[in-house]
This record gives C-alpha cells, structure tokens and sequence, in this order.
C-alpha cells in the first residue's frame, strides 16, 4: 500500500482535469469565520468523463511514487466505496479508492486485476 494523496491535491487535479483552458477564478480571500466548505470528491470524479478520470488516476498513481506513463483506462470496481481499477500503458493495474474528503488511496500488486 502506498501513501495517500492529499486533499489538496486530488481537488487540484479534478480542477485541471475539467479545465478547457483560460485563466483560474479569483478566489475570495479566507473567511476564519466561516464554515468549510462541503465538496463530494467521490461524486465529482464519477461525473468525468474517461480521459478526464483516467487524469486523475494517472496523478494519483504518480504522487503514491508508482510508475505509469500513461493511464490507458479506468472503471470502477464492484468492490465498497469508490474504488477504481486504473490500467496502465505498461499493462501495470492499480486499485485506488477515492476518499470523499479526496483522499486517493492507491495500491498495486499481484492480486490487483
């Protein structure tokens, strides 16, 4: 197993991966009165289309320090939660769950297919 992908980043990557290009929204300044926001991760990557969702996989798989050159496809698997069985250009599979604070959790091995 290897470690999990920050929050931050898994939000960052929905946001690039669902860019048609242009600049980024302003965003308003920090509010410590404020409540935090509520985002459903899980709901956001299931809407992506497959080379959108295959952008996040890739990144998530990158940032646990696996090697994939290219994610060549994604779909969720039967198993509880949001889990996605990512193949990668070099045959290689990957499982990685997606946390609905959007935290990726990958893992790799022989038993993944």
């Amino acid at each position: 197993m290897k470690p999990i992908l920050p929050m931050g980043m898994l939000a960052a990557m929905m946001l690039v991966a669902g860019c048609g290009g242009g600049s980024a929204p302003a965003v308003p300044p920090a509010n410590d009165m404020a409540e935090p926001a509520t985002t459903n991760f899980q709901a956001q990557v299931a809407a992506l289309d497959d080379e959108r969702r295959n952008l996040v996989m890739i990144r998530a798989i990158r940032d646990a320090g696996l090697n994939c050159q290219e994610v060549t496809s994604s779909r969720r698997t039967e198993s509880e939660g949001m889990t996605y069985l990512a193949t990668c250009d070099a045959g290689t599979n990957f499982l990685v769950t997606i946390g609905a604070d959007g935290n990726a959790r990958v893992v790799t091995g022989a038993d993944v297919r």
